[in-house]
Formats: C-alpha cells, structure tokens, sequence
C-alpha cells in the first residue's frame, strides 16, 4: 500500500511539473490597453499593411515556402490572426517549383508583396525569381484567390491605383522607376517604363507609394553606408522627387515601412512598450501613421 501511495504522489507531483512547465503562448496585448513587442514571434519579412473598413491587412513574404503570400487579419494593429495565403503552391511547370528531379529554389521564390484593395476586390502583387511580376485577385481575403503571370522585370514594387483609374508600380533599386500596369492585370503597359528618381539620390529598395491631398509619397529604404528609411515627394508621380530621410542608423532592419489610414480620433495600440495613447499623438498630417511589424529582433514603430 505505501509502494502505491508512493508512486501516485510522485505521479501527482510529475503532473504540476508538467503543468508549471508549460510555456505560454506569446501575446503582445496586455490587456489593459497597452502591448509590449514584439506584436509576433515569426520570421515576416518585407510587410505591407491595409486597412478596409475596419480591418487591417497585413500580407508578409514567403520564399519558397507554401502555401505562399500570407495574410493575416487586424481589429487594432495588435493581436493579428492568419486568414489566407494567396497559393496552395506554384502552378509554374518547371521541376524547381516542385521539388522535382532533385531541383528546388531554396532562399528564392516569391517576396515582397505589396497588398491593395481597388475596384471590389484584394489586390496581392509580388515577384517570383526567374518568373517576373505576379498578381493574385480575390473578392473576399479568404479566397479563393486568381492568380495573374505580369512578367516583366518589376520587382520590390509599391502599387498605387490612382484617382484617374491607371494603376502604377513603383520599382527597382537605387533608380527607381515607374511603368503603368494594365487594368485586368495582363502585364505592364508597353512603353510606359520611365526613371523617376536617377541614381545616386540615396533612395534605395522596398517602395511603398500613396497619394495624400493630391500629393505623391513615396517610402523607401537603403541599407548603405547605413540603415535609412526614406519619404519622397512630388506633386506628380513622375517626379521630380523631393526627398527627405525619416531614420537613419536605425535597429529595426532595412525594410521599409509601410503606410495605413487609420480613422481620425481612434485610440488604438501602436507606440511604446506598456504605454497607451490617442491617434493624434503620433500621427502625419492627414491622420496617415507609419506601421512597422517585427521580428525578434526588432521593434515596431508607428
């Protein structure tokens, strides 16, 4: 009987272990209406933020990895769920989309998404290495989602649907350029390729373009001779270009940050660590706030 006795409190005793051993699941939301960074443990690279309505859209880089092109979903740019990928996988016919015949694209694929809302319907823009240009359309964030082959060699991009109803992308490293793309997302309109900001003007990669109150934004980012964020301006999107440096030696790494509107007065949870306060606390002229989401090792910024 003391041998039973024995092995069911030594049992009892492994189970509270076990129990107090249990890792908790990462939350940045305090509850009391602050959160602490980061907002997620995950390698999301090079994000682009939406806002529709009252939800916010965050659609991330996925390589080579499928499903491919994550979304996920926002109520206060804070606690974020998964709610689609644009893909099951790539429907490209060579062996290296498909692990075929020992051919693969490890560290490649598809990156920087650029994540839109035009016309009824999502717009996901992205680039896939060898391929060009990609497109994926869906009336609802769920899906399903269509898949539009661009081509051409537009990369890195930002996507502005102007108020005219042409559609441009922003791209390239070092000269940016911007071509018009054609409005049922076939490819880009021949001929339309133009430089808008030359060489040696010390704006680099990862463009994110907006129109506010008639003006051109374009935010961007260099990673040479030091991490920089960028803001260029123009009262045309094909220039000229003022431009003017947001950070600079920064920690955040090198990817830009991308714009949201969010609605005038809204207290919502973007600042520092533990601490709350209201939209117009941190905000740019027109109540536009600069979001930047996380990795490990780095920190948001409004």
């Amino acid at each position: 009987m003391k041998k039973l006795l024995l092995l069911g409190a030594a049992f009892m005793t492994f189970c509270v272990m076990g129990t107090q051993a249990q890792p908790k699941s990462w939350t940045a939301d305090n509850g009391n209406g602050t959160f602490t960074n980061p907002l997620f443990y995950d390698e999301f690279s090079d994000p682009d933020i939406l806002r529709v309505g009252d939800d916010y859209y965050l659609a991330g880089t996925t390589m080579h990895a499928v499903p491919g092109l994550v979304i996920l979903h926002s109520k206060d740019l804070v606690n974020w769920e998964n709610v689609a990928y644009c893909f099951d996988r790539f429907d490209f016919p060579e062996d290296r989309f498909s692990l075929k015949n020992h051919q693969e694209i490890y560290g490649q694929g598809i990156w920087a998404p650029c994540i839109r809302y035009a016309n009824g319907q999502f717009y996901v823009f992205s680039n896939v290495n060898g391929k060009g240009l990609q497109c994926y359309t869906a009336k609802d964030i769920r899906g399903p989602w269509t898949h539009h082959n661009m081509k051409g060699n537009i990369y890195d991009l930002g996507v502005l649907f102007d108020d005219d109803g042409k559609v441009y992308a922003i791209h390239g490293y070092g000269t940016v350029k911007c071509t018009e793309l054609k409005p049922d997302m076939s490819g880009p309109v021949e001929g339309t390729e133009r430089v808008i900001i030359p060489e040696g003007n010390g704006v680099g990669e990862g463009h994110h373009m907006y129109k506010i109150d008639g003006m051109y934004y374009l935010i961007s980012t260099d990673y040479s001779p030091n991490g920089r964020t960028l803001c260029s301006r123009s009262k045309s999107i094909w220039g000229p270009y003022e431009t003017r440096v947001i950070t600079a030696d920064e920690t955040y790494g090198y990817h830009a940050a991308s714009l949201t509107q969010v609605p005038r007065g809204t207290k919502y949870r973007i600042g520092e660590d533990g601490t709350k306060f209201q939209l117009s606390s941190m905000t740019a002229r027109g109540g536009h706030s600069l979001c930047r989401t996380s990795t490990p090792s780095a920190a948001p910024s409004a």
